[in-house]
């Protein structure tokens, strides 16, 4: 690690990934996207067969510290990226972390390739107003991968559309997370959308899960708008392209400034709904939603009466087209009652969970949705036991790879991968006890 140190200090040593270049045991493909925190590349695994993302983490951050201050990061960007992937396995909502990694070309996170469009791109070409049913599920989902991250004490800082990611086989996943706090002693204005940030990023104060809730709440407030409506909701704010920033900022912590009524804005969207979002955006924390886990159960309170599946509205794939038809078919009745609209929204969601359910049985079956989170959580261990195998624990590693390779023996991927890994364990053991003619 001391040599890795010394060249990340060596400030000439900076450089970017091209592809066709390899880091650690993947290979670079292409850039597929860039930001204010990352530069990200499409990659692949050829030792476990499957695409990787790669985010650069921006030399900006880091490039100009101290040797002190960079020990400081490198500290916190492994602590970061440990909680990002003991999260990131227990819930499906979560971009899987598989890697982090540090060599002379800078801090690298390594996550599952998530083969769809983000929710920016869905609603830069969907610009009316999205179907209800698709916009709950899609804030459920989002407030339910939340919940992960702040029950690992993690605050994102960063959620906006572009973090929320909608694979093309149905479901939500949100990414990015924890990366922002890396970065959080930075000038605020330097990372993340301002549009989508709470007051309390713009102060001092210790910032908690609500930030969360209010930058959700601005997405949701556009989902149920409309990208061309909340534009004109916001033209204030808007007008001034090179200023819009500050504008954001200075519209986000004026505190005598609302946004309009969801209702005044999408006559379409019921009151329970309107007054929902307009809490999740209240400007000073302890107005608004406490947190994901009371968000979610106000869902399931006054939308599906208490059955508790307003979270699983994501599952299905989230297509443009699909969108565009749902929305251009909205009810155009009259709800005034709360019972009526309780009504409604249950048929609706009843009819949405069973057209779900039955798409997913019909195309992965019951078996074969027990064989893939078996798969999964086998996947996860094999992470760990490679974690402990780089950190010198080789004793404990071979016990995990062991129990992999003999139970996944059949296993085109797991079985070979878990049997190589625990020869090498099992070499390091042999090495390290002195006996050279057993160790391979």
């Amino acid at each position: 690690m001391e040599k890795n140190n010394s060249k990340m200090e060596d400030r000439n040593a900076l450089d970017t990934l091209r592809p066709g270049d390899t880091l650690d045991k993947f290979t670079v493909i292409e850039q597929i996207g860039a930001g204010g925190m990352s530069i990200v590349w499409k990659g692949r695994d050829h030792l476990l067969n499957r695409s990787v993302a790669i985010k650069q983490i921006a030399p900006d951050f880091w490039s100009t510290m101290n040797g002190k201050e960079l020990d400081q990061f490198r500290m916190r960007f492994r602590h970061e990226a440990d909680l990002q992937r003991h999260a990131s396995i227990v819930d499906k909502h979560l971009v899987r972390l598989i890697d982090f990694i540090e060599d002379s070309r800078g801090l690298f996170i390594v996550t599952e390739f998530v083969d769809g469009p983000s929710l920016e791109q869905l609603l830069s070409q969907i610009r009316s107003p999205m179907d209800s049913r698709q916009a709950l599920g899609i804030v459920g989902a989002t407030a339910k991968a939340l919940e992960i991250i702040h029950k690992h004490k993690m605050v994102h800082r960063d959620l906006k559309p572009s973090n929320i990611l909608l694979p093309r086989s149905g479901g939500l996943k949100v990414g990015d997370f924890g990366l922002a706090t890396l970065i959080a002693e930075q000038d605020s204005l330097t990372f993340g959308s301002v549009r989508y940030m709470a007051p309390e990023l713009f102060g001092s104060d210790p910032i908690d899960g609500r930030a969360d809730i209010y930058s959700l709440g601005i997405i949701a407030y556009e989902l149920f708008a409309g990208r061309d409506a909340f534009e004109k909701a916001f033209r204030i704010v808007l007008r001034d392209t090179r200023n819009q920033a500050i504008r954001w900022m200075k519209w986000h912590t004026n505190l005598r400034v609302k946004a309009p009524s969801l209702m005044r804005i999408n006559e379409q969207v019921p009151k329970m709904i309107s007054d929902l979002v307009a809490r999740m955006m209240e400007k000073v924390p302890h107005q608004r939603i406490e947190s994901a886990m009371q968000l979610l159960e106000t869902i399931r309170n006054h939308v599906d009466q208490g059955h508790g599946v307003a979270t699983d509205l994501g599952v299905g794939p989230v297509r443009p087209q699909t969108v565009m038809s749902a929305a251009s078919q909205q009810d155009t009745a009259v709800l005034p009652k709360k019972r009526r609209l309780s009504l409604i929204f249950a048929v609706v969601l009843s009819i949405v969970i069973i057209v779900s359910l039955g798409l997913y049985v019909h195309h992965r079956g019951q078996a074969a949705a027990v064989l893939d989170q078996q798969r999964r959580s086998a996947m996860a261990r094999l992470d760990e036991a490679r974690l402990q195998y780089g950190q010198g624990k080789y004793e404990e590693s071979y016990k995990k790879f062991k129990q992999l390779a003999m139970r996944w023996k059949g296993d085109i991927e797991l079985g070979p991968v878990s049997q190589a890994n625990a020869l090498m364990a099992r070499a390091q053991i042999e090495l390290a006890g002195g006996n050279y003619t057993v160790a391979p």
